[in-house]
Formats: structure tokens, sequence, C-alpha cells
């Protein structure tokens, strides 16, 4: 079984969906750790994309990313859309902690982009232990509940990813997801 643990950082939260695409929010990171059912690492995916336009300060203050990182990255445009999808469309599962925002972005990009994609199963983290403190926990409140320790660099893709699959393994393990 591959199964796919990501994440993204965006230039904003999706608005409803009768706002038209084009002013919908971009993804501006994304990371993807491929994994098997062991935990064992099978490759990842990340990339930096511009959204074309400046990203506001609480953006650059939750992600630490700035306009001049990415300057120089590829928009998110049909190529990237469609690298993205056949990446997503490879894997047996898909786990992302708050996946309703994740997966309503991505699919709001395959949109934009005229994209199709087959999706796998979902996990979501964030609903599968909603019921352990009674409430949606934020990552870091989760992994500290898990691990009784923080982890360090929350809202870089990457870091929030390899934290994400520890927990994931770990909820799996015991079989709560």
């Amino acid at each position: 079984m591959k199964i796919l643990v990501f994440d993204t950082e965006t230039t904003g939260l999706l608005q409803p969906s009768i706002v038209p695409i084009e002013k919908q929010p971009h993804i501006i990171e994304f990371f993807g750790l491929s994994i098997d059912e062991n935990g064992e690492e099978l490759g990842q995916f990340h990339r930096l994309y511009n959204p074309g336009y400046g990203l506001q300060p609480i953006i650059t203050q939750v992600t630490g990313l700035k306009d001049k990182d990415l300057k120089d990255k590829p928009k998110l445009d049909f190529d990237e859309a469609k690298a993205l999808a056949d990446y997503v469309q490879s894997h047996d599962e898909i786990v992302a902690h708050n996946l309703s925002f994740d997966f309503g972005m991505l699919n709001a990009e395959f949109k934009r982009n005229d994209v199709t994609i087959k999706w796998p199963r979902l996990t979501c983290t964030v609903e599968a232990t909603e019921y352990m403190l009674g409430y949606r926990m934020k990552l870091s409140v989760l992994y500290d509940y898990l691990f009784q320790e923080k982890f360090e660099g929350a809202h870089r893709a990457e870091n929030d990813v390899r934290a994400l699959a520890r927990c994931f393994l770990a909820l799996r393990k015991c079989g709560e997801i």
C-alpha cells in the first residue's frame, strides 16, 4: 500500500463555492511524503508556487514564506496541476490534517487549470481524532497529545507533513484510524 501524507500552504482560506474560481486563494507550497504502511519513506514531492501576486503579511507571518521566496518559482499552471494530480493518483490512500481544507485547495487548483482527478481513499486525522479531546485539534496539539513533545517549524509544509506522518502511523498502529 502506498500512502500519501501531504500539506499545502496557501494565500488564504477558501471562500464559499459561489465565489468565482479566479477569486479563490492559491497554493504556494505543496509537500507530499509517500510512505508504505510501515512508515518506510518511498519518496517525496515538494513544490513552491508563485501565485502571481504579493502575499498578505499574515500569510508571511504564518508560513514564513516571502514574496522573494516565490518570485522565480513556477505558477501552478496546467502542467504543474497535471503533475500534482498524477502524483496524488499514484497512491492508494491520502492523509491530511484538516483534509477538507487541503482537498478543497487542490480541487480549486485542479478546477482552475481544467485538470481532472480520481481521488484515492481519503483519511482526515482531524476528523478521526476529534473525539479524543472533544474538539478539532491543531496538528501541534495532536502531536503533543500523542507523543508528549512539541514539534518545531509548524506551518511549513514539510515539517507539518513529517509530524503528521508520525501521528498517522501511531494512530493506525493503535487502531484509531
